[in-house]
């Protein structure tokens, strides 16, 4: 029997240390990851910098929920009115740490997927809309039905608010498990600063 969303634990400030930690183990082999950090020892010691940023904006902002406190996993999603962080959101949810950590090459890279992933984004969806930035589950708990549980609580939800959901991945396998909820191909595309597929897929609300 599927969960609705308020049966979910909803993810707090307190969660942002545990939340990115998990996201840089789930994501450690990531396509992108790889490409923008190819040395594995970095990307385990300073991964998770990246993911903060990220993580701090969406539980802030967002919808972010996990199956229970014991966060086995996590699914991150961002109205589209609140998808963007501003220069100074950057900064303040710890872009300098990334920039300290990572290095200049790696932020300049960063900054080229993400104006990329959003270009292509909003060139597909422009009325509102959420987006699912992150679904990650623990490696060891991966392929146990953790990620489906959390997809269909929020699918659920969005279909009573007759909204849409975009999500892009980069990963082939992940194409066709996000079809077996209903999500469409819009785009298939090549990133222009590393050699890594996008594809851009859509959600709609049953009529």
């Amino acid at each position: 029997m599927q969960k609705e969303i308020d049966e979910l634990y909803k993810l707090t400030s307190s969660d942002v240390k545990a939340v990115s930690k998990l996201l840089s183990r789930a994501f450690l082999n990531w396509s992108c990851a790889k490409a923008l950090v190819p040395d594995e020892e970095k990307r385990k010691s300073n991964g998770y910098y990246a993911y903060k940023m990220s993580a701090k904006h969406i539980i802030k902002c967002g919808e972010a929920y996990a199956p229970s406190p014991k966060l086995e996993g996590v699914a991150m999603w961002a109205h589209s009115d609140y998808d963007k962080m501003s220069t100074w959101q950057m900064i303040k949810n710890g872009g300098l740490k990334i920039l300290y950590k990572m290095g200049a090459k790696f932020v300049r890279e960063m900054d080229i997927c993400l104006e990329f992933n959003e270009k292509i984004h909003y060139d597909l969806i422009e009325e509102p809309h959420y987006h699912l930035l992150w679904l990650g589950v623990e490696p060891e708990l991966q392929k146990t039905g953790i990620g489906t549980e959390l997809m269909h609580a929020m699918l659920n939800k969005f279909s009573k608010e007759n909204l849409k959901c975009y999500l892009d991945t980069q990963e082939v396998e992940n194409v066709e498990y996000y079809k077996r909820f209903g999500f469409k191909v819009l785009r298939e595309c090549q990133y222009p600063n590393i050699d890594v597929t996008y594809w851009g897929m859509l959600w709609e609300p049953e009529k």
